[in-house]
């Protein structure tokens, strides 16, 4: 084996070789940064100069259509109310067993057929530009950055964990146990405005 003499070392020639491409690949890395880590304005002020709303019908009585799905969601967290154009009261906070009773007792209530969002559908409705919540804030006004709970299982793990949506930046995790607090968004296949 042949070396090479770098600054008093003695390097194998392969590793010259690599630790030149090493080089070259740090620097490649440190010029062009990285855009995982990018800064992503506030939603509120994206959407704003961005036209957001116009993915949706929003009507008076606390319902939107998004047109691309054509799912109503309602437009406050579970348990809060729409009036004069924000959320009043309070939102629930409930586990991912009591999330699911509400909206079917809600749904047997209402005759509107609502339903805890599943992770795909709160996947539609997430902004990926912008943060803070990653959600149409004139769509849904009031809600902030929380963990909100999905229909959805966990595939990885057992009963005892469910999927939540992160709101700030509409990261999804399946690592939560269902017994936690959350609140959660409500939806319907319903093409109409629901109350």
């Amino acid at each position: 084996m042949k070396h090479v003499v770098k600054d008093g070392l003695y390097l194998p020639r392969q590793w010259t070789s690599a630790l030149r491409a090493l080089g070259v690949l740090i620097c490649l890395f440190l010029t062009t940064g990285c855009d995982r880590y990018a800064t992503k304005p506030l939603c509120s002020n994206y959407l704003a100069d961005n036209g957001g709303i116009n993915n949706y019908i929003v009507y008076d009585g606390g319902s939107a259509l998004r047109k691309d799905s054509g799912l109503t969601w309602y437009r406050c967290l579970a348990g809060a109310f729409f009036a004069e154009g924000f959320c009043r009261g309070t939102a629930s906070k409930l586990t991912w067993e009591q999330a699911q009773i509400f909206a079917s007792d809600l749904s047997e209530k209402s005759n509107a057929q609502w339903r805890v969002a599943s992770a795909k559908e709160i996947k539609q409705i997430v902004e990926p530009d912008c943060v803070g919540p990653a959600l149409d804030s004139v769509v849904f006004p009031d809600i902030d950055a929380a963990n909100l709970w999905t229909s959805s299982n966990s595939w990885k793990h057992n009963n005892q964990y469910a999927c939540s949506i992160y709101s700030y930046n509409g990261a999804l995790s399946c690592k939560q146990p269902r017994k936690t607090p959350l609140p959660f968004l409500l939806v319907s296949s319903q093409q109409k405005p629901l109350e």
